[in-house]
């Protein structure tokens, strides 16, 4: 790899990996309108409970704030070790142009998922909205059923997947990126990056109809795991639900349900691959 970059090449850029409790998959256990974030009891800045929003019929999931906070550490364990191991075969060659864009660090400025004041808003510095009067964060990102008001309720850095950014994430992770390789290009021009959500149709034009099927299959998945369809605030704060307020597991007068569900599963497997 090194003899094909060349020595023209100056520096080079590796990307790591962002944290697990700041992808918005891994979402908080609440939804707009039903739960006050604020509300909730944070246990050393993480929520007391996160679920996978998006994911197949199975394997609906949901991790303690202990359990999130291992995640991220085991996540920067075995990123550095990562780091280390690229940075020795790169030293053992005499190369000294590597540079690691720590991405778990350059997003924590964004986290309004854990921090409201981080989420983007018309009027931060370097930011350009066409939707002036929405907050943008790494939260899942969700729509409201409503024809007389903006649909859009939260989130708009990930995709619909809540996996992968949106246009808007990737302006995020473009600015970071520049900003880092500033340091060694002193001429780059940040204020020519500018965050915004222009031109990118998902977040200006909602596919409400595909949500309803993502929220659709987010009940579905919750009620096999023997969950209510919609969280309330004790499950939410972290206090197990006695027996009787769990429901039970779909039966076979429900399979006409497990079917639907599975069958949006498969549909939105196949969208967004």
């Amino acid at each position: 790899m090194l003899v094909e970059l060349g020595p023209k090449t100056e520096t080079i850029h590796i990307n790591t990996a962002p944290l697990p409790s700041t992808v918005p998959n891994q979402s908080p256990l609440y939804r707009p309108g039903f739960i006050d974030p604020g509300k909730l009891e944070k246990v050393d800045g993480y929520f007391p409970v996160y679920d996978n929003r998006i994911g197949g019929t199975g394997d609906y999931t949901q991790y303690s704030a202990v359990k999130m906070k291992q995640l991220d550490r085991d996540v920067r364990k075995i990123k550095n070790q990562m780091i280390a191991e690229v940075k020795a075969v790169f030293d053992a060659a005499g190369d000294t142009r590597t540079n690691f864009f720590r991405l778990d660090k350059a997003l924590r400025r964004y986290d309004g998922k854990h921090e409201d004041e981080r989420t983007i808003r018309e009027g931060d510095a370097g930011v350009r909205l066409e939707r002036t009067n929405r907050g943008y964060s790494n939260r899942a990102i969700d729509f409201k059923n409503s024809i007389l008001f903006d649909d859009f309720a939260e989130g708009g850095l990930g995709s619909l997947d809540n996996h992968h950014p949106s246009g808007l994430g990737y302006s995020v992770l473009t600015r970071e990126l520049l900003r880092e390789m500033k340091k060694s290009i002193p001429d780059i021009k940040l204020n020519r990056a500018m965050i915004s959500e222009q031109g990118y149709r998902m977040l200006l034009d909602e596919p409400v109809e595909f949500t309803k099927l993502i929220s659709i299959l987010y009940t579905v998945r919750r009620q096999k795991k023997g969950f209510h369809e919609v969280p309330d605030f004790d499950e939410a704060n972290g206090g197990d639900l006695p027996p009787k307020q769990r429901v039970k597991r779909l039966g076979a007068k429900d399979a006409d349900v497990a079917r639907f569900g599975e069958m949006i599963g498969r549909l939105l497997r196949t969208g967004l691959d």
